[in-house]
């Protein structure tokens, strides 16, 4: 009995083995069964986040190009053209090209870079982003555009601390400070010069002709000029760039780079500090800006509230002269003031303080002439007042005389001269315009802006701070500052 169950048990062994090598086999089918889904819908996924950082990477730079254009200076500041980059988006690598282009109003395409005397109307914008899988695969591309209609925010008519067209000359112990930080900027289609102790909170901009620093004169911005820049002794906080000439700088510091089209030895000898390429963009150039004094220009301000006295006496000490009336009148002034006069103004030697109840502007053909001591306050302090000292642009389509023939002694040949602590309360602002030269002399205060169509000459103890003044009929270039942009559509496109 025991040896026939012996025989029965050994007669199984067989079919356990079988059963045993079948399911060694489906384990193996079922664990390459699973090894092929998991491949597979590995690859599935890695196609699928290569399209989804392709398209969200191309979108990313469209946006980023639009963020880019809002509220950047147009000068070195706009995206333009194109430009490819790769960015790591774990744990692929995605390749991006933007292409920037901007069309004028009648929808032509723009060269790059824009000039702030240009006006672009729109701005396309396309990136393509294409995505490598880690470890190989199918790439993925996609393309994102969008299209903004772009609005230009042009500067101000006037809009720098000192303007002399035909050159700048700074001596003697000038501050020049900006109204909200270092925007105090001085700019001349001249050349110009600083020569003892100045310090301008801006920039120095010289797009026709050089810039001199000697004896201690500090610039906290940039320094632009076109056929030169010279430092003996000084400080540039920014950077310089010259166009058309050397960068020459024997003493002082440079903090920023130099960029010129032209090697000098201190180039050489600084490379770290100067770069030598071609071109080297400059600021746009400036027309200076005229502001006449005809029965339009005139009416401007009446339009805008301002009581028109016409003054023709031209000794400051009678009654019927602008320097009369400024002493007896300007302080009941309610309402604002334009004095309109052939003559020169200026005020008497018993002259001390003049307060203003308003705004004043004068007109005079004669131009303005103040060697005694004044100072010019407002009636409540705190109370902003402007008193605006124009010397119109067409005054000798009045008055038998030219830039040459104004004045006399030291002040021949200016179309403005203030000499002798003429100065100003904090609340008072001033504006010195001329088409001749503009002289500012002996500690006086100047709180405003100079405009001279002739040279701009800063001398002997000045401290000067910059505040726009509010000037009605000025023409000049426009100028675009930056711009606003406004999306007409923003899509992903459908090829390269």
């Amino acid at each position: 009995m025991f040896s026939r169950l012996w025989q029965a048990r050994r007669d199984d062994d067989g079919v356990a083995l079988v059963i045993s090598m079948a399911l060694v086999a489906m384990s193996g089918v079922l664990m390459v069964t699973l090894i092929s889904l998991a491949i597979r819908e590995d690859r599935g996924s890695a196609n699928n986040r290569a399209r989804a950082a392709s398209v969200t990477t191309a979108e990313g730079a469209v946006d980023a190009a639009l963020a880019a254009v809002e509220g950047a200076s147009v000068y070195g500041g706009l995206p333009c053209g194109t430009t490819t980059s790769n960015v790591k988006a774990a744990p692929d690598e995605v390749a991006i090209t933007t292409d920037v282009t901007y069309f004028d109003k009648t929808g032509a395409a723009m060269a790059c870079p824009l000039l702030e005397n240009q006006v672009a109307a729109q701005i396309h914008v396309k990136a393509v982003a294409t995505t490598k899988p880690r470890g190989g695969g199918q790439q993925a591309q996609r393309v994102f555009e969008a299209l903004a209609q772009l609005k230009p925010k042009f500067s101000t008519d006037l809009n720098k601390a000192i303007f002399g067209n035909a050159g700048i000359a700074v001596n003697n112990n000038l501050d020049l400070y900006g109204q909200s930080g270092p925007d105090a900027d001085v700019y001349t289609n001249g050349d110009f010069s600083c020569t003892n102790n100045e310090h301008f909170r801006g920039s120095i901009l010289a797009p026709f002709g050089s810039i001199s620093l000697s004896n201690t004169c500090l610039i906290d911005v940039n320094a632009y000029a076109k056929t030169g820049f010279f430092m003996s002794k000084g400080t540039v906080a920014g950077d310089v760039k010259v166009s058309e000439g050397p960068v020459d700088i024997t003493g002082g510091a440079l903090l920023g780079k130099a960029y010129t089209t032209q090697a000098s030895a201190w180039c050489t000898a600084n490379p770290s500090k100067c770069t030598v390429q071609t071109p080297v963009r400059l600021p746009v150039a400036q027309t200076f800006p005229v502001l006449n004094g005809d029965a339009g220009t005139i009416a401007l301000y009446q339009a805008a509230g301002y009581q028109v006295v016409t003054l023709t006496n031209c000794d400051p000490k009678q009654v019927g002269s602008v320097g009369r009336w400024l002493e007896d009148n300007a302080a009941s002034a309610t309402t604002p003031v334009l004095l309109q006069t052939p003559c020169r103004v200026n005020f008497q030697t018993s002259a001390k303080t003049v307060k203003l109840g308003s705004n004043v502007a004068v007109f005079a053909d004669g131009g303005v002439d103040i060697t005694n001591a004044v100072n010019i306050q407002s009636t409540a302090s705190g109370a902003k007042r402007e008193i605006l000292f124009i010397h119109p642009n067409d005054f000798s389509s009045r008055i038998a005389a030219g830039c040459a023939d104004l004045g006399s002694g030291k002040t021949k040949g200016s179309g403005i001269y203030l000499g002798n602590l003429v100065t100003l309360s904090a609340d008072v602002n001033q504006l010195l315009y001329s088409p001749c030269d503009v002289v500012k002399a002996n500690q006086s205060t100047v709180q405003g802006q100079i405009y001279s169509g002739g040279t701009a000459v800063i001398d002997n103890k000045t401290d000067a701070y910059y505040q726009p003044v509010s000037v009605l009929g000025v023409t000049s270039t426009k100028i675009v500052e930056y711009y606003n942009a406004d999306l007409l559509y923003k899509r992903e496109g459908s090829g390269a």
